[in-house]
């Protein structure tokens, strides 16, 4: 299967395309797995010259909750722990990437990595439990989600 495009809400932090603070990514997938590709200016820094932490956490946060696209649902992070493993330099271009661990009735329990493009360093993980969007929250989102 081709990589496929995700699709996004203008309003999002992480995928916004017109949210004039957020970060604008653009998510892909496949029959597998989610992920977007990420490179971080001077605006995302925590210690002067490194990404912040917080900023890492939100995009992998992002893409390990997409995945749930893959069974067509939707969540929300029930819990996430994160592991940072490298500091992450700004400019450093980044591909994160999310898949389904396992699949419960109400939560998936999905999971996520970011690495370096440059040598394919990892330098973070996520592991969590997304819990379930009932369908009528869905429902009442869908007028806003774009497809673009």
């Amino acid at each position: 299967m081709a990589a496929e495009r995700q699709p996004r809400y203008d309003g999002c932090f992480i995928c916004g395309a017109t949210n004039p603070i957020g970060l604008g990514l653009t998510f892909w997938q496949s029959e597998t797995e989610v992920w977007t590709e990420f490179t971080p200016d001077e605006r995302h820094q925590g210690y002067p010259g490194y990404l912040h932490g917080g900023i890492l956490y939100a995009v992998l946060d992002e893409v390990t909750g997409r995945a749930a696209y893959l069974q067509g649902g939707w969540v929300v992070t029930g819990r996430a722990e994160v592991r940072y493993l490298q500091p992450v330099v700004i400019g450093e271009a980044l591909r994160c990437r999310g898949w389904i661990v396992a699949a419960r009735s109400r939560a998936l329990e999905l999971a996520g990595e970011a690495r370096r493009l440059a040598d394919g360093a990892l330098v973070a993980t996520l592991r969590g439990l997304f819990v379930r969007l009932p369908e009528e929250r869905i429902r009442q989102a869908l007028p806003v989600i774009r497809a673009d």
